[in-house]
């Protein structure tokens, strides 16, 4: 692992838009899911739903669970989650998050 310089934290989290299936396999949508093609566009719609509580992140489980729906097969569930990543472990091969904190969860409509 590589040293961190100054007093930065190792640790970054990101909010998103993830599907469960009927697997229990847990995968990241695309931005699509939650806004257009713009990933940074997409990254700004799930900060400002986390921020303007559950309300927001419901509206926007319910659209990326259309938009799953639109494309797939099977029950599934989708969650708009925040998880915290230690950054050196990740860039190092760990891409599990030390913290998920899911702000709404729904059933893809089927």
């Amino acid at each position: 692992a590589l040293p961190i310089s100054g007093r930065q934290s190792p640790e970054a989290t990101i909010a998103h838009a993830v599907v469960i299936d009927a697997d229990g396999e847990r995968s990241a949508l695309p931005p699509v899911a939650v806004a257009n093609d713009e990933v940074i566009q997409a990254f700004e719609t799930l900060r400002q739903a986390v921020r303007q509580g559950p309300d927001a992140t419901a509206r926007l489980c319910d659209r990326a669970a259309d938009w799953y729906a639109g494309g797939h097969e099977g029950p599934a569930r989708v969650e708009i989650v925040s998880d915290t990543y230690d950054a050196v472990a990740y860039f190092d091969g760990d891409k599990q998050p030390i913290v998920t904190e899911v702000h709404a969860s729904c059933e893809v409509p089927r």
